[in-house]
């Protein structure tokens, strides 16, 4: 097997970074593990690398891009910076792609023992309305019995998460309503929790999720409504949403013809203020009373 070259290394550096730029359907969690086992394998390849000095040199570049492409989904910078942590050197990169391994199944457990937490704040049975795709909420309903919950997801658009949620519940046999976004302060009424999934727990409490998670906030604190927030505690991140540029995408995703006059915008991301969120919920019992 020929050894890695300077370009090799390059090369897949920019295919990392343009594979996690451009998933627009996954959710935060499980893009972050993603990074992190494109990491893993980065560090394999590089540690085959001649000069073991530029090898850790061209991991280092990677990392920091990697903090840095999606600041609305502090998820990746979160289990990077765990990984940073339990990395003491970077002379060895075959353990320190072990480790990264292992933080991806830290975090696979860190869903489930954050949902086994919420369950506990939950009515025993009831409705319950989430909004996009999140890996926390899908734990959730694998660990729902079938008998006492139904649910009501969003379609969330334009990406229409909604849609694989559905088809997840459906596959669990939980019982599921599918519903447009605009529909959310129809059904609001009837749900007795809201659950949202996270992509970055900020510094005051406030949470970043899909665009149009705000507005199920609000109608559900006009109805009194608890809104739960449930994701691993790596995501928090120690800035505020005024150190945040939220995420834009292509216009033509909304499929509205150019029409003279008439811009579009299509932001997939937006920050929750702690106001309205009752709990926020991780594998280590992170709430709000610690903002």
């Amino acid at each position: 097997m020929s050894l890695p070259t300077e370009d090799d290394l390059q090369q897949l550096n920019e295919q990392i970074c343009q594979e996690i730029s451009s998933n627009l359907t996954d959710g935060a969690s499980q893009i972050a593990r993603q990074t992190l086992m494109a990491l893993a394998d980065f560090c394999c390849l590089a540690d085959r690398l001649p000069n073991k000095q530029h090898a850790q040199q061209t991991v280092s570049e990677l990392v920091n891009r990697l903090k840095s492409i999606r600041p609305c989904m502090g998820a990746i910078a979160g289990l990077i910076e765990c990984w940073q942590k339990r990395v003491t050197s970077m002379e060895d990169l075959r353990e320190a792609s072990s480790i990264a391994l292992e933080l991806v199944d830290c975090s696979h457990n860190a869903v489930q023992e954050a949902v086994e937490l919420l369950q506990t704040l939950l009515p025993r049975s009831g409705c319950l309305l989430t909004h996009s795709y999140s890996s926390t909420v899908k734990e959730l309903l694998s660990q729902l019995s079938r008998d006492n919950y139904r649910i009501i997801c969003t379609e969330s658009r334009p990406g229409n998460e909604g849609k694989r949620l559905a088809a997840y519940a459906s596959v669990l046999g939980v019982p599921c309503t599918y519903i447009t976004d605009a529909q959310v302060g129809i059904v609001i009424p009837k749900v007795h929790a809201v659950i949202l999934g996270a992509d970055c727990i900020l510094a005051d409490g406030s949470v970043v999720n899909k665009s149009g998670s705000f507005l199920l906030a609000l109608a559900a604190k006009e109805y009194q409504k608890p809104v739960y927030v449930v994701c691993e505690s790596f995501k928090r991140q120690a800035f505020t949403a005024e150190a945040l540029t939220l995420e834009q995408h292509a216009p033509e995703e909304l499929e509205l013809p150019q029409l003279p006059g008439v811009d579009v915008m299509n932001q997939y991301f937006e920050v929750v203020p702690a106001e309205f969120i009752t709990d926020i919920v991780t594998e280590k019992d992170l709430n709000l009373s610690d903002y």
